[in-house]
């Protein structure tokens, strides 16, 4: 997790991503390659939704609760969590946002997630960085991502 925050960081151009606005990029980023190496996330950065000790969200395993979260209507908008610093997601925003990133990642690839975070990296509005590389804007995303993810994130957790 942090070591993705920190490879991000010093991606040209260097400097900090997560502040401004770009928290669901940092957040989600990060996210997913901790997902990918331990099939969880479990860390969060010090200043993260003013976490408590010890403070989980659903056992690291995200994708059941994103779904759900879909079902029941309660996902933000990708023009709502574009306007939130990395500090500013709740748990299930980071949650969501590690969703959005797969999503982007797993129907696009890594090539053009690259070229999206150097985008932003460089000051591009993400309205215009999104509409760049992956041809939407934030009001095509949304039913494109919600799309996705009732095809590929389960309702239930598989059996073990």
């Amino acid at each position: 997790h942090n070591v993705t925050h920190l490879l991000l960081a010093n991606m040209a151009p260097a400097g900090y991503f997560g502040n401004p606005k770009n928290g669901w990029v940092d957040e989600g980023l990060a996210h997913w390659f901790e997902e990918k190496l331990d099939g969880k996330c479990t860390n969060y950065c010090f200043e993260e939704v003013l976490l408590q000790q010890g403070q989980l969200y659903k056992g690291g395993r995200w994708k059941v609760p994103v779904r759900r979260s879909l079902e029941a209507g309660e996902l933000v908008s990708l023009a709502e969590l574009g306007e939130k610093n990395t500090d500013q997601l709740t748990f299930p925003e980071h949650a969501q946002s590690f969703a959005m990133v797969d999503y982007l990642m797993q129907a696009f690839g890594g090539d053009k997630m690259r070229e999206f975070l150097r985008l932003l990296k460089g000051k591009t509005e993400m309205r215009d960085a999104l509409q760049k590389v992956y041809g939407m804007n934030p009001l095509q995303f949304d039913p494109a991502f919600h799309e996705w993810v009732r095809e590929t994130y389960p309702l239930l957790e598989p059996p073990k």
